[in-house]
């Protein structure tokens, strides 16, 4: 197959499509396909996870949780401008959510969803750190599998406009520990002049 084939085209089940949406995806379940995560840019935001599923050809998303308004993801009330990323940062089966608030009042929450009791479950939480990095309104994040592990490290970088932004690459182990670092320094490894504008995927 060389080329791109349109399999479904229409509304997300039950959610209403915004500007002030953001969507990700990862397998939350374990089973193999990944699930849609819709939720709203704003505080309180309404959040909705939905699964695809072909035997329903009208409607094909088919809710797989949502918290009806109320703001939450488990223990994380969402404010507008969180970073909410899906990994498989604990478990190379299924994806859990790193939650994460770079202004203000910075924190981050790892959680992950179980189907026994259909709710999100906490795995780890710190109101300044994750690992060694000090939460910062300058920071962006970057989800994948640098060491080809198997399980997805958190890459973070400063972006500002100067030449000294920290960079760390970060694995959960219980605690999140340190894979490298450019210590503050420019172009090193030869990726730091693009902090800003990343772009992770299996390449290679």
């Amino acid at each position: 197959i060389d080329h791109w084939e349109q399999i479904w085209i229409g509304t997300i089940g039950g959610w209403v499509i915004r500007s002030i949406d953001k969507f990700s995806a990862g397998d939350f379940d374990g089973d193999g396909q990944d699930e849609l995560l819709c939720f709203q840019n704003v505080s309180g935001a309404w959040v909705s996870v939905f699964h695809f599923d072909s035997l329903y050809p009208t409607d094909p998303w088919q809710y797989f949780w949502t918290n009806m308004g109320s703001g939450y993801i488990g223990n994380w009330y969402i404010v507008s401008g969180d970073v909410i990323e899906p990994g498989y940062f604990y478990d190379s089966t299924y994806s859990s959510l790193m939650c994460i608030r770079n202004k203000s009042f910075t924190k981050a929450l790892h959680q992950r969803f179980l189907t026994n009791v259909w709710s999100w479950s906490q795995i780890w939480s710190n109101n300044s750190y994750i690992g060694s990095w000090a939460l910062s309104s300058v920071d962006n994040y970057y989800v994948g599998d640098f060491s080809g592990d198997g399980i997805d490290e958190l890459l973070c970088a400063q972006v500002t406009v100067g030449d000294s932004d920290w960079m760390k690459l970060l694995q959960y182990n219980s605690l999140w520990d340190t894979l490298w670092t450019n210590n503050g320094q420019s172009g090193y490894a030869g990726i730091n002049p693009y902090r800003g504008l990343l772009h992770v995927g299996n390449f290679d």
